[in-house]
């Protein structure tokens, strides 16, 4: 075995866990990480390995430096919500988001918990302490940065197959997730959304309208669907900027 300390790179660890909800208080509580059980790094993070840097960077520290986000992208406009909790239960790291309700954004993810688009996480740490043997490492002591909503976690195809399958049954959910997204990118325009940001909600958006799109034209009897739908460009521009009264 050889002892190391104080590794300075972050990487993440994925995991597929269920959520809880708390309706009245807008609030999910997730499984960010597992403890004692090896990975498919062939690595185990051990009891005690959070107890530090919840302490002092946890969001009851004075500090509250661990976030909550999409991603793991290090910028304020991914913040998910305001973490509130941060805690082990048995062999998981728990953590409990609030969303504000006067925040479209926030309540737009709230909405993505609830309807199950966010269901994977992936913590950020940098392992402090650890031992490597010959067959897997243990890790002792880490400094948690933050937990993150991933697309992928333990299983990567059943979170996609979900949402596609819940967009064929029902395409209104679809349609309604365009609608939420164009209302949160139009409160977005409000705070001088950069350049990049736009053009990738833009892009986003038009996959979403296309999908929708293609699904409406399946369910026309004798209706061919559009390879690719036309002026899905021009019908956001539409929405966000001749609708000037916001």
């Amino acid at each position: 075995m050889h002892p190391q300390q104080s590794s300075t790179k972050m990487y993440t660890k994925a995991i597929s866990a269920s959520v809880d909800f708390g309706e009245a208080d807008k609030t999910v509580k997730v499984v960010f990480s597992t403890l004692d059980m090896i990975d498919f790094d062939n690595e185990v993070i051990l009891s005690g390995a959070y107890t530090k840097t919840i302490a002092e960077n946890g969001p009851k520290s004075r500090a509250s430096k661990i976030y909550h986000l999409k991603d793991h992208i290090w910028r304020t406009d991914s913040i998910v919500g305001k973490l509130q909790d941060l805690y082990v239960e048995g062999s998981q790291l728990i953590g409990v988001t609030r969303f504000d309700e006067s925040d479209p954004i926030e309540m737009l993810n709230y909405s993505k918990y609830k309807r199950g688009y966010f269901n994977q996480h992936s913590v950020g740490i940098i392992p402090i302490k650890y031992q490597d043997f010959e067959t897997h490492r243990e890790i002792s002591e880490v400094r948690l940065l933050e937990g993150s909503v991933v697309l992928w976690g333990a299983n990567p195809e059943t979170p996609t197959l979900a949402v596609k399958t819940a967009y064929q049954e029902n395409p209104e959910l679809l349609y309604n997730e365009i609608i939420a997204d164009l209302s949160a990118l139009r409160y977005n325009l409000r705070k001088n959304l950069s350049e990049q940001d736009l053009l990738f909600t833009t892009q986003n958006l038009e996959d979403k309208i296309s999908q929708f799109k293609t699904l409406h034209a399946n369910t026309q009897p004798g209706a061919v669907a559009p390879t690719k739908p036309l002026s899905v460009r021009q019908e956001i521009d539409a929405f966000l900027f001749d609708n000037t009264d916001f």
